[in-house]
């Protein structure tokens, strides 16, 4: 079991997920689970915006 980089759960998978900084120079990468990661809502039908 993994750790999600966002909610802290114990999960089977995770996703990796690269977000800006808040300098907006570099990419922080995390890992996160499906229902944290936006491109996964996206994929579902679901949309986070």
């Amino acid at each position: 079991m993994v750790s999600c980089d966002n909610c802290k759960n114990e999960v089977a998978q995770v996703w990796r997920y690269r977000r800006p900084t808040e300098t907006m120079t570099f990419w922080r990468e995390e890992q996160r689970c499906a229902g944290c990661h936006p491109r996964m809502d996206e994929r579902r039908g679901r949309s986070s915006a």
